[in-house]
């Protein structure tokens, strides 16, 4: 009889602990976070997907508990933003021996004041994330001054921050060896190539070899094809890296970066629609290195041939009018003709302009980067004004009602009265669908016989504008 008492304790202690080992038990704190529920779960790709959830306790937190099997690996405590379906999160280990944790945070500054009790796995996450997304955007940083001047002074700032953040995760792995976060770290480790064995020839070369390696070992660690992919942020990072930082400032190079990413993810068939549909929507906003020639490449080579049939009818609807409306603005083509509006009520139609260069400025005046960028484009084109340029400066959001805000703008920002500024309070020309302009700022420098040599969406620095500026009006 002792024994078989013996025996069945040993099976509830045995049930007890394996319970505890594949369940969690949360209790989360987060000062300022005002709705009564909290939500458990994981990620795909960017999005938030609960799997259960809390309710506010008298104390004013949360206890966030699932005896559930919930293997070891990578998840996200998920919060609302808003009335609507709109959710913040944050990743979250879940590891053996550390199911039972705390959390205390700020909702306002959640990413940096998150703390965590007995959680020393997510303690060694959060000390590396910190470091790694200070370190990723000064690289964001170097590559695109990189990608807008390609000289040797912005490549040399290029390769230190890729070499700052290379040993940064090295150090890394050596310090926390076997810990998950070690695992994500080494999985996505920002690879170097060797040391050269002989001088290259210019920098161009130096450049192209550098590239041409990391292009080919880039996903030497990571298997695009398994789960991990959209569960993991950092993998998602890595791959958008891949495709918008990696390659040269040309459309041929990033279609073939992602077509190497979409060839990786076919097996994974979740995972392939997932990115396909989530890269269409970032390319159909981007408006930097002609990504525009990229998205419609996409479009005609997948939505208009039918071979994104997962999608929605009406996305695929969207994807077709936004490429319809790029193609034509593409560089080299032809702008279309617009016919705006002045102070005084006169037409200003775009053909009639005369000048060796056109440059058209699209701007809100209650547009925070509008009222930062129009004084620097107005730096810019007075060093180009021995070459003729001529601005048609456009008022965005010019109703009849807010037209003297139009004005008022001019004014505030002492643009010069040789500009023609122009607006459209009736809505007649169509100029943003014309243009495609679905943010401000936006600008488009055309020759005199009105063909694109140049686009800009959003800011630019006035170093970049000018030496844009100097090459196409040599």
């Amino acid at each position: 009889m002792k024994n078989r008492l013996t025996f069945f304790f040993c099976i509830l202690c045995f049930t007890a602990a394996l319970r505890a080992q594949t369940g969690c038990e949360i209790q989360i704190n987060i000062a300022g976070y005002t709705h009564d529920t909290l939500w458990f779960g994981h990620t795909v790709g960017k999005r938030a997907e609960p799997e259960f959830f809390a309710l506010r306790q008298p104390d004013g937190g949360f206890l966030l508990k699932s005896n559930a099997p919930l293997p070891q690996g990578m998840y996200a405590l998920i919060m609302k933003r808003n009335a609507g379906a709109n959710y913040q999160h944050t990743p979250c280990w879940i590891a053996d021996g550390q199911r039972k944790f705390a959390v205390k945070a700020d909702y306002n500054q959640l990413f940096n004041t998150i703390a965590f009790t007995d959680a020393k796995e997510n303690e060694i996450l959060y000390e590396y994330l910190r470091n790694y997304h200070e370190m990723t955007d000064r690289l964001d940083s170097a590559t695109d001054k990189w990608k807008e001047a390609l000289d040797g002074n912005t490549f040399k700032s290029k390769m230190i921050a890729e070499t700052a953040l290379n040993q940064y995760q090295s150090a890394f792995m050596r310090q926390y060896p076997g810990t998950l976060t070690a695992k994500l770290v080494e999985q996505t480790l920002f690879l170097l190539p060797p040391p050269a064995t002989k001088p290259y020839i210019s920098l161009e070369a130096e450049a192209d070899s550098h590239f041409q390696w990391q292009k080919q070992h880039y996903f030497d660690r990571m298997n695009l094809a398994g789960e991990d992919f959209l569960r993991q942020p950092l993998w998602l990072d890595r791959t958008d890296f891949y495709v918008t930082k990696l390659p040269p400032p040309y459309p041929d190079s990033m279609i073939q970066q992602l077509e190497t990413v979409f060839k990786k993810l076919e097996p994974n068939r979740e995972a392939y629609r997932y990115y396909f549909r989530y890269m269409m929507n970032s390319l159909s906003r981007m408006s930097r290195y002609r990504t525009d020639e990229v998205f419609v490449h996409f479009v005609r080579k997948y939505v208009d041939k039918g071979k994104a049939n997962w999608i929605s009818e009406s996305d695929l609807g969207k994807y077709k009018t936004d490429a319809n409306r790029m193609e034509p603005l593409f560089a080299g083509k032809k702008a279309p003709n617009v016919t705006l509006y002045d102070k005084d009520n006169k037409e200003v139609s775009l053909y009639d302009i005369e000048s060796s260069y056109i440059l058209i400025a699209f701007w809100r005046y209650d547009c925070s980067h509008c009222n930062k960028e129009m004084p620097v484009v107005k730096r810019v084109v007075e060093k180009f004004q021995s070459k003729g340029v001529k601005v048609l400066s456009v008022c965005g959001n010019s109703s009849e009602a807010n037209l003297p805000k139009c004005w008022e703008f001019v004014d505030r920002h002492a643009l010069p009265a040789d500009w023609m500024h122009v607006a459209d309070p009736l809505g007649r020309s169509r100029f943003s669908s014309l243009f495609n302009v679905s943010g401000y700022p936006r600008l488009f420098l055309l020759d005199a016989d009105k063909k694109i040599l140049y686009k800009q969406g959003g800011e630019a620095s006035e170093e970049t504008m000018s030496r844009v500026f100097g090459e196409l009006m040599e």
